[in-house]
Formats: structure tokens, sequence, C-alpha cells
């Protein structure tokens, strides 16, 4: 899987979060999403888990981009903050996963685990707000 994430210290604690498990591999850490789309188009990781908001922003359309150059690669998106918008932007983008990252020690794991088998995941505060 590839971590992207533009904050050094939480893309680090997530790194060590997922690498506890013995069935999660992070085979590389970005911190944009152009390295994002670079590391996606070249190694095809069966997930990606994507900081929403990086200095380079946040479109639809990104995630789409992602989605196109490898149809097979999950994405599970992370978020500082809470935004309904913004989720069910992501969520009819194509990403698989939503995680907000106060809860990611809790639920990231779990998210990457079924994004691996196609499976969606969603915060339950997500979930409560965009039903």
């Amino acid at each position: 899987m590839v971590l992207a994430n533009d904050h050094p210290g939480l893309r680090r604690s997530l790194r060590s979060l997922l690498e506890r498990e013995d069935d999660v591999d992070v085979v590389a850490e970005v911190s944009d999403y152009q390295a994002a789309l670079h590391e996606v188009a070249i190694d095809h990781p069966d997930v990606l888990v994507l900081d929403l908001r990086m200095p380079d922003g946040f479109s639809a359309n990104r995630i789409e981009r992602l989605r196109a150059v490898s149809a097979g690669t999950e994405i599970v998106v992370t978020t500082m903050l809470m935004n309904e918008a913004l989720a069910n932007e992501a969520l009819k983008a194509g990403a698989i996963g939503f995680v907000v990252a106060d809860s990611a020690d809790r639920e990231l794991v779990e998210a990457v685990r079924r994004a691996r088998r196609g499976l969606p995941f969603m915060s339950p505060r997500v979930r409560r707000a965009v039903a």
C-alpha cells in the first residue's frame, strides 16, 4: 500500500500504526498528490491511503484520475476535518473508505483490510453525516 499525507509526523504515526500489522506493508510514502499519482501509476498498490486535503488541494477529479491510472488500487481517504460535502464528493469519485484522522488509531487498519477485499469502510461519524 501507499501512504499519502503531507504532515510528516502524522504520516510516520500512520505508517507505524499500519506496519504493526503482519498483513499490512507500506511500500511508499508521499507528501503530495502528484507524488501519489506517480506512485500509483508505477506501483499499482492494492490500497492508497490518501489525505483528503494536501497543499496541492482536493477535488473529486483527482480521485477519479488516481483510479484511472490504477483501477485496481482502492482509495481510503483520511481527513482531519469531518466535512459532509467533501465526504460525499470523495465517495462519489471512487474512494472506497473514509476515515476521520482522529479515529485512525481505531479505524484505519480495518479500513485498509476491507479496501483490499473491495469492501467499503466509513468512520461511524462519517456514516451518520452522509446518511
